[in-house]
């Protein structure tokens, strides 16, 4: 069975109550945080560490604002995620100009168990899939993968699935899929399915090659209301039980 997780788009600690409440709302067990772990002190580490484990749930990425030139960082945020039972760290897509930086922050996360993820957000070559794909295929096989998100590609005027994926050599790579569907004429977010983000075919071909997600959900904006992600969700549950 798949897994979902709900986003927090900005930081939270030392008190990620109010994420982990709407997981549970949700029902669901993974929650994404948006944490510089870098300098984060041992009394916060300890104390979200009890609310992960009082709430049973668990951080399904840790989204890192924290540039992968900076390796010194990384030793301490990769340690940190590892204490906190984080399997996935994104990195920021900006800044990357040669895979140097990032192939040694993959080989510290591989010592930790972490997969080191990118996002094709924003703007400029990372955004791209042909971009994404020369970058990741440079670091050799299980080295770090994708987060797809299909509103990016929608915003960009590509069909994500039939203009992107079909043709990627990122097929194996997806790590966490976004629920995010909308509309090419002007970029707005819809409920899954009812854009042209392809929702339904991606899911549909990620699970016929044994994706186990998570799918990731998130409210519009920068808030925590569990209420903004329901009907996303029964509507999201209609579609896989159509598939």
């Amino acid at each position: 069975m798949v897994e979902y997780s709900f986003a927090s788009r900005h930081s939270l600690l030392p008190d990620l109550g109010p994420v982990l409440a709407a997981a549970t709302t949700l029902d669901f067990g993974l929650v994404e945080i948006s944490e510089d772990l870098s300098a984060v002190d041992a009394p916060t580490l300890e104390s979200v560490r009890r609310q992960l484990v009082l709430s049973r749930k668990r951080i399904g990425l840790l989204d890192s604002p924290i540039p992968v030139a900076d390796r010194a960082a990384y030793r301490y945020i990769l340690r940190h995620a590892a204490l906190l039972g984080v399997e996935r760290v994104k990195v920021p897509s900006r800044g990357i100009s040669s895979p140097d930086s990032l192939r040694e922050v993959c080989r510290m996360g591989r010592a930790y168990g972490i997969r080191i993820l990118l996002e094709n957000e924003g703007d400029g070559p990372l955004s791209t899939e042909p971009g994404l794909s020369e970058l990741l295929r440079s670091l050799g096989p299980e080295s770090a993968g994708w987060i797809l998100d299909p509103l990016g590609f929608v915003r960009q005027r590509l069909h994500p699935f039939f203009q992107v994926f079909y043709t990627s050599k990122l097929k194996n790579d997806v790590a966490l899929l976004r629920i995010r569907d909308g509309r090419f004429e002007d970029g707005a977010g819809t409920l899954p399915g009812q854009g042209d983000g392809e929702i339904k075919e991606l899911v549909s071909i990620l699970l016929a090659h044994s994706f186990r997600g998570p799918f990731s959900f998130s409210p519009d904006g920068s808030g925590l209301d569990p209420e903004d992600c329901r009907e996303s969700l029964r509507v999201f549950l209609d579609m896989l039980l159509s598939l």
